[in-house]
């Protein structure tokens, strides 16, 4: 089994005072910046039918391949960062910042929806109203 590394993801400068407007505009473009690389990394990958690609091997010959994307265990931070999330927000649910550590199984707050971010999203940027999102 080999892997081949993908991407590098760029580490955007550090925002000090996000009390500025310099400094909000700062970490929106970083933000964006990123989910744009994640974007290109990942979109061919959504390709329907694709079944294996032909890829160089050592020896010079072509070979039939069957990748598979992997990931990486993150911690708390680099998902929050990914995912757009406030730091004391939970990547899975939309559980509370006050029960963040109170473990209940099963959990009884609701999986996040993030087709429905998207569409809040693109409404917010359509029609440039903060007070559109949900």
């Amino acid at each position: 089994m080999a892997f081949i590394l993908l991407a590098l993801l760029p580490i955007p400068p550090k925002v000090t005072n996000l009390s500025s407007k310099v400094g909000r505009s700062q970490s929106m473009m970083n933000c964006t910046v990123l989910n744009k690389v994640m974007e290109s990394i990942l979109t061919p990958l959504q390709e329907p039918g694709t079944v294996g690609v032909e890829l160089d091997c050592d020896y010079g010959n072509k070979r039939g391949c069957f990748p598979i994307l992997c990931a990486w265990l993150a911690d708390h931070l680099e998902h929050v960062t990914l995912q757009n999330l406030k730091n004391n927000g939970c990547p899975v649910c939309e559980v509370g910042p006050k029960d963040l550590n109170v473990l209940v199984v099963p959990p009884q707050s609701p999986l996040r929806d993030h087709d429905a971010y998207k569409i809040n999203t693109t409404a917010m940027r359509e029609s440039d109203d903060p007070t559109i999102m949900n």
